[in-house]
């Protein structure tokens, strides 16, 4: 429990994965399939409404179940209503930090759509772009998917996902479990 941001998380109990971390402002829930994927993420707010509904499906992601990305190594690919896809392309440093996404213009040239910089434990400095929308697509999504290629949790302090621990860049801490072959040296 984080008691100065008054953030809480509750694991899943055969897993040991963070099942719903609780905030103020509201909560997120996720889910995993057997192998330790998460295959869901649940937004909601502090009304009990649920604001987002992502189901990843490999590297298909649906919103309240609507294919909308389909992430890949080097970007992701955005679908719109009619399912027209929209590719985005990441520049990366040589840690894997996203700093740079851009996308095609009609007149085949490069338009960028998102710029980031990051202090040294990941937390970033970006600057809005001098286009329209800022740092996001023109369908509304803003890339989470940044330092070290994780992704950005929607909840204060902005987490990034590891897989089995979610990394702080406030604190430079990851939150996580105790290790079961850690136990014998704490009793």
């Amino acid at each position: 429990m984080d008691i100065a941001r008054n953030i809480s998380v509750t694991y899943n109990n055969w897993l040991d994965l963070p099942a719903c971390i609780q905030f103020e402002t509201g909560r997120l829930v996720y889910h995993y399939g057997r192998n330790g994927v998460k295959t869901a993420k649940q937004v909601y707010n502090q009304y009990n409404q649920i604001t987002l509904d992502e189901e990843y499906i490999g590297d298909l992601v649906t919103y309240h179940g609507i294919p909308k990305r389909i992430i890949h190594e080097d970007g992701y690919i955005e679908l719109d209503a009619e399912m027209t896809p929209k590719f985005y392309y990441y520049l990366k440093d040589h840690l894997g930090n996203v700093r740079l996404t851009l996308t095609p213009n009609s007149d085949n040239t490069p338009a960028f759509t998102q710029v980031n910089d990051y202090y040294v434990f990941g937390m970033s400095y970006s600057k809005p772009l001098p286009i329209q929308g800022g740092n996001e697509s023109p369908n509304g999504y803003t890339n989470k998917f940044l330092y070290n290629s994780k992704e950005e949790q929607d909840m204060p302090g902005k987490w990034l996902d590891y897989g089995a621990r979610f990394y702080d860049r406030i604190f430079h801490s990851f939150w996580s479990i105790i290790s079961v072959m850690l136990i014998p040296f704490f009793t």
